[in-house]
Parts: structure tokens; sequence; C-alpha cells
């Protein structure tokens, strides 16, 4: 591969000019972050100094997200609790409750404080986070005015920011950037920027996703930056922060930490795994181009059905245009709405003669076919390729699988 220079600044982590391509044959279809196809690709670059993988932002990404930004609204489906987190018994709970839960529980935060979520959306981690710390006084902040009606119908009383995060004179005892580094053109800048609004003692929390455990991160065309443990992690340490606890266990498809600024700032070397993130990305890329062919042929005709309605399910609609009959999905709040102009079914009422592709990473996908099986739902259940190592001189096969009630149910089978 040979390198380039890329546009808007180098590397949106270390600022090296030089970035080299991954997959530069290869443009992948793309949806926004809230949950529309679009019709431009997007292309990926790492950089060889701090391993950090990101899109080429050249001209053609530079308008799309533009115009995402431009129209944004809160993915429609949503309401202030939202993204349910199923366990293998079926049991909901909101993503956003689980991560207060355990933010709280992994740094010991004290009873009484006050928070401030940057990128507050709709209010969905204040309002779980006030569940947890109820004596606590929550802040949100977004650049713009447009999220502040909602979030005070949400949560009466509730200090709303916007404008720039340098006019806000307050001070907090934890700051929290959830499901936003990703979107960030200078998330070390910002990390130095946050750390000026911390009262003594307090702290930063990061939540992200992981590509390397969920290849549908890549497609989301506003995601510029797509981070490993290792990436996330130096960019605390490039913002003069010392990580005090992790959070990559706390949610499989994700990665963070909680830090608190720094004595004695740590110097970030280069990434020793820079070369396999890229390796990761590339055949990720060359996956998810493959994953429609797969589905096609394993539906064989039958009415094709997608299990869930955000991001990958959006995504994979989106590249099989005509070809997706109806959605399923667990959440009641869902079922019922449209998605795309196509009905959300629940798992009860999805037809028996249908075939329902469960568009995740294959373990995931794995665990969720074996939980509706046992709950006795009959329709034929695609999953996706496992994604791993192909053997040494061997070729990765393609071919996903199928799982039809009449055949022996293996739960753990993944």
């Amino acid at each position: 591969m040979t390198t380039a220079d890329t546009p808007a600044g180098g590397c949106l982590l270390c600022g090296t000019q030089l970035l080299t391509p991954i997959a530069p044959d290869l443009r992948l279809a793309c949806v926004s972050s809230d949950a529309f196809p679009l019709a431009q690709q997007a292309a990926f670059a790492v950089c060889p100094v701090c391993g950090m993988i990101q899109k080429v932002r050249d001209d053609a990404w530079n308008t799309a997200v533009a115009a995402i930004y431009a129209n944004y609204k809160v993915y429609p489906l949503e309401t202030v609790q939202t993204h349910l987190m199923f366990s293998n018994t079926g049991a909901a709970k909101p993503r956003s409750l689980i991560l207060a839960e355990q933010l709280a529980q992994a740094v010991s935060l004290p009873q009484r404080g006050r928070l401030l979520d940057i990128g507050c959306g709709n209010g969905d981690f204040l309002h779980s986070f006030k569940q947890v710390r109820p004596e606590w006084e929550v802040c949100g902040f977004e650049r713009s005015e447009a999220s502040r009606a909602a979030l005070e119908a949400h949560l009466p009383g509730v200090r709303f920011y916007s404008g720039s995060l340098d006019a806000i004179a307050d001070r907090f005892d934890c700051l929290t950037l959830n499901y936003v580094i990703e979107h960030l053109f200078e998330p070390v800048a910002m990390l130095r920027q946050m750390q000026g609004l911390l009262s003594p003692g307090g702290g930063i929390f990061v939540q992200t996703t992981s590509f390397q455990r969920n290849p549908f991160d890549l497609v989301i065309m506003d995601h510029c930056a797509h981070f490993t443990p290792e990436t996330v992690a130096q960019a605390g340490v490039r913002a003069g922060l010392r990580l005090t606890a992790s959070s990559n266990g706390w949610l499989e498809k994700e990665i963070g930490w909680y830090a608190q600024p720094a004595e004695t700032p740590l110097a970030a070397g280069p990434d020793p795994l820079a070369a396999r993130a890229a390796q990761d990305c590339e055949r990720m890329v060359r996956w998810l181009k493959k994953f429609p062919e797969t589905v096609r042929q394993a539906a064989a005709g039958r009415p094709l059905g997608i299990f869930g309605t955000a991001i990958a399910g959006t995504w994979l609609a989106g590249v099989m245009p005509g070809e997706v009959a109806f959605f399923v999905d667990e959440d009641p709040q869902r079922q019922g709405q449209r998605h795309l102009g196509l009905p959300i079914l629940a798992p009860q009422d999805t037809p028996t003669a249908a075939a329902v592709v469960l568009a995740f990473p294959a373990g995931i996908a794995a665990a969720i076919a074996a939980r509706l099986e046992k709950n006795g739902f009959d329709f034929a259940k695609i999953l996706p390729p496992a994604f791993e190592e192909p053997p040494l001189g061997g070729k990765k096969r393609w071919n996903a699988r199928i799982k039809n009630t009449n055949e022996p149910r293996h739960e753990n089978k993944h």
C-alpha cells in the first residue's frame, strides 16, 4: 500500500500528515448515525504512527457529512430510554442504565455531585444516571439549541448548555462523552478542553464502539474515527489524562475508560498493534461487501426480514433495496411502527415461511438465535459467517448459516 496526503489536517489522533490507505480498491456503502441509508460510499486509512483507523476525509466525504449534520434527526424510533439490551433470558435493560450503573460502581462515585453529559441528545444517559445517583445534579451540553425542548421535557429542571464549552463557568465532578469521540475531528483537543471544566478530584468518562468487535461501526459515514482499545486509550494519554478504570467489558461491542488529569503526563508512543488494526479493518470491509450476497443465497427466495432496526439493519436494508419485506424487533416500543417504509413486527408475528437475517457480529447473532428458538419462534434465522482468521494457506468461507426449527437445536453453538 502507498501513502498519500490526507485532507483536513492528517491523522485525527496524532496529526501525522501521511496516512496509509486501507483496501484502496474498496469503498463501502454507508448510513448516517441517525439511521438513514446514504448514496455515498466511504474509504478508510490507517495512521502509520499511532494506528488510528479513520475515514478518508476527501471532498465527497466532507460533503456527505455536512449534509448529515445539517439535517440531523434523533433516530425516530427512539424514546427517552433507548437501545434496550437483551440478556440471554430475554430480559431487557436500557444500555444507558447499564453504563450509569457500571460507572458509579467502577469509580465509586459519591452520592452527591454534578455531572455534565457532552453530546447529551435527548437526555438518554442523564435520565438513567439520575436513577442511579438521584441526588446528583445532571446537566447536558449540545452545540446547538435543538435538543433543549426534548431534554427539558424528559428531565424537568435539568440545566442545558449550548454553544461553546469555553463559555461554561460551572465546574463538574464528572464529565461524560458517550458515543461522541468517534465524531470528533480533534478528539485530543476536546479532551484537553474538557479538563478545564472539572472540579478538583473530578474525572472524564468516554464510551465508544469497537470496530474490531462490531464491523457495522465502519458503515456509519459520520464516524470519522474507528477506535480500538489501544487508540481510545491513546486519546486520553495524549490529552494528559491518567486512565483509572476501563469499560471494555461492560458492553459486548464497546470500549472506553474513566480518567483524571495526570500530575505527570505520559508520552504516547507508536501503537505496536497498528498493523493488526489495519488488517482487521480491511478484512471487515471485505466481509461487509460480501454480506448482502450471502444473505440472498441463504434466503433462497423466501420473504426476507431483518432482525433489528438500528444501524446494521438499516445498512443492510439500504444495500438490498426492494429485497426486504419487514423488520423484526424485540423492543415493544418499536413494534407496530415503520422503518424505511417497512413494517416492524414482533418476533411472535413473524411469518413462519420467512427468513430473518440477524445482522449482528456472529457471536451475538448466535446468542440471539438461540434465545429466539428457546422461546419457540419458528421462522428461519440467517446467521452471518463467523469472523475468524482463515487457516494458513486456506480460503475464507463466506457462506451464511441458516437455522431452521426442524434442525437440531444447539443453543451454545457459537
